[in-house]
């Protein structure tokens, strides 16, 4: 079973939201890999995750197998966009204003955000 979803909080998925991405990951009972072009990574192998430089804009599949594949691919990808809130109220709490397009699903041309 697999899922389309696109990395979608600014700060990509970098050290912190990465290990809760591997934590959850590891909870079903499934094996779950993150394709991004050709490559494939495990999504319980923070080693992985982070080597496959997963930025803001980069469009991923995730791709479940097991007894509990349709309830991992789904918590996951709502993780993803939860990342992306959560990164929206702490720049809010601390006063930063968001670089145009933050948050949004559509940032206009990918050669400028960084599109991998």
């Amino acid at each position: 079973m697999r899922r389309d979803v696109e990395i979608t909080n600014f700060q990509g998925l970098h050290a912190r939201p990465a290990a809760e991405f591997v934590r959850w990951a590891r909870r079903f009972r499934a094996e779950v890999k993150v394709i991004k072009g050709q490559e494939v990574y495990s999504a319980s192998s923070i080693m992985d995750l982070l080597s496959a430089n997963l930025g803001c804009g980069c469009k991923i599949t995730l791709e479940a197998f097991g007894e509990e594949e349709e309830k991992a691919l789904l918590r996951l990808s709502e993780l993803l966009e939860e990342f992306r809130l959560r990164e929206e109220k702490e720049a809010q709490h601390e006063g930063a204003i968001p670089k145009p397009g933050y948050g949004s699903k559509t940032r206009g041309d990918p050669k400028t955000r960084g599109d991998h």
